[in-house]
């Protein structure tokens, strides 16, 4: 499973233009630090053990677990990092329990570990019907998950909301609540972020249960909040 404390830092290094245009002019949503003498990197790390979560494709076909462990670094000003994010209790259909295939060797039975970068999007402009939003890209490194002689193979980038994250250029931050949710259908809620151009890209989730690559989506039952620590606050500049 993509998309969301035995994780280690850095991952594949992918670069996306991404955007912000809150008037004529473009500019990239920055995250920086508030405190004087703060240093990077800077790290934020979820733990949510019963939160249910679900793989599933627009076939309908898909992986259930329970638990989510995730940290997410900044390593310098900007508006991209790296995350890992470790599954648990992760079961096929069958009640088979699954792992990811890079980790085979350390990952129990029911775990599976995904990596890749994030970064922070404009999900809707200035001027539109719900006004300037922020999202979060998830771009996943490839993962294999082994459940039994079952092999699901998983790629692509993922869409998810930012719900704590409203102000201004000067409000500071210690927390974050995301969302990432799909329909009934295999589908996410948010497929759109917007490059530097200001032109409209979907974000594609695919996964393949053996019958072919399709439209996929990671979900999580319910918003997880992720912290900084010792208190460090953050800005978000150029909105």
């Amino acid at each position: 499973m993509t998309v969301y404390n035995r994780l280690v830092p850095a991952l594949a290094t992918a670069v996306v233009l991404l955007l912000a245009v809150a008037s004529s002019a473009s500019a990239l949503p920055d995250i920086s630090l508030t405190l004087v003498g703060a240093t990077y990197p800077v790290h934020m790390s979820v733990t949510a053990l019963t939160i249910k979560t679900r793989l599933t494709n627009v076939v309908k076909e898909n992986l259930a677990g329970e638990g989510v462990l995730v940290i997410v670094f900044l390593n310098e000003l900007g508006h991209l990092g790296t995350y890992e994010a470790l599954f648990t209790n992760v079961t096929d259909k069958a009640g088979t329990k699954c792992f990811s295939e890079e980790n085979a060797k350390q990952d129990p039975s029911g775990e599976v570990l995904t990596k890749g970068t994030w970064h922070l999007v404009y999900t809707s402009l200035s001027g539109s019907t719900q006004g300037l939003q922020l999202g979060v890209l998830a771009l996943a490194s490839p993962v294999e998950v082994i459940c039994g002689v079952e092999v699901i193979k998983v790629k692509g980038d993922e869409l998810g909301s930012v719900q704590t994250l409203e102000g201004t250029e000067t409000t500071e931050y210690d927390s974050g609540t995301g969302v990432l949710l799909g329909d009934d259908e295999g589908s996410p809620n948010i497929k759109v972020f917007y490059n530097e151009a200001g032109a409209s890209v979907k974000a594609k989730l695919e996964v393949n249960f053996g019958s072919g690559f399709k439209e996929g989506v990671e979900e999580l039952g319910e918003p997880t909040t992720s912290t900084t620590p010792e208190g460090r606050m953050v800005v978000i500049t150029s909105r």
